[in-house]
């Protein structure tokens, strides 16, 4: 007697390997498409190397050894004020240890920025008051230029914006744009003008 084949176990005819075929074609299409995207992606750096819009990098500024007193002292002749303790709550901008100067404007641009409403470009955010000084020395007078105070993990931060704009469409459209604003990026962000005084 010939032995026979267990009846419970699948037959697969010649048509259902052929679907097989097709089905781990397309798998592996789709696993090399999402391969292909995640290296090529450019969302986050540009082709050319250089960073997204708005990417300030960080630098800290370096912190009084225990029992100094001295503030740092930044090329015009101002002081940095050493960091001192928040309170619980969100303080008032002005109260947090910054360059005086640069306080008052953000604190300024910011109850000027309240009476608008709309869209503003963001060239950048950025935690070291170093970072911020020339473009409002550069830009101080302007009437649509705006320094705006922001937290960042519990730092005091600046946003650098620029214009108010009645849509996103209007704000993407704006060409009369500042040199030293557009050496920081040349692709601004729209952002809500409500967004930016968070």
């Amino acid at each position: 007697m010939a032995a026979s084949r267990p009846t419970n176990s699948p037959s697969y005819t010649r048509g259902d390997w052929k679907h097989f075929a097709k089905f781990g074609a397309l798998i592996a299409a789709v696993a090399g498409t999402l391969i292909v995207g995640a290296v090529l992606q450019t969302d986050d750096v540009r082709l050319d190397g250089s960073p997204p819009a708005g990417f300030v990098e960080f630098v800290e500024t370096p912190q009084p050894a225990a029992g100094d007193e001295p503030a740092a002292e930044l090329d015009d002749g101002h002081a940095l004020e050493p960091a001192g303790h928040l309170d619980e709550g969100e303080p008032a901008f002005a109260e947090v240890p910054v360059l005086d100067e640069l306080a008052r404007r953000a604190d300024a641009d910011s109850r000027r920025m309240e009476q608008a409403s709309g869209w503003t470009l963001q060239f950048m955010m950025a935690c070291d008051p170093a970072n911020v000084r020339p473009r409002m020395q550069s830009l101080g007078d302007e009437a649509d230029f705006y320094i705006l105070p922001t937290f960042f993990d519990d730092r005091p931060c600046f946003r650098v914006c620029w214009g108010i704009y009645p849509s996103r469409e209007a704000a993407r459209a704006a060409r009369a744009l500042p040199a030293s604003l557009l050496a920081v990026t040349d692709t601004p962000q729209p952002v809500p003008v409500e967004q930016a005084l968070r």
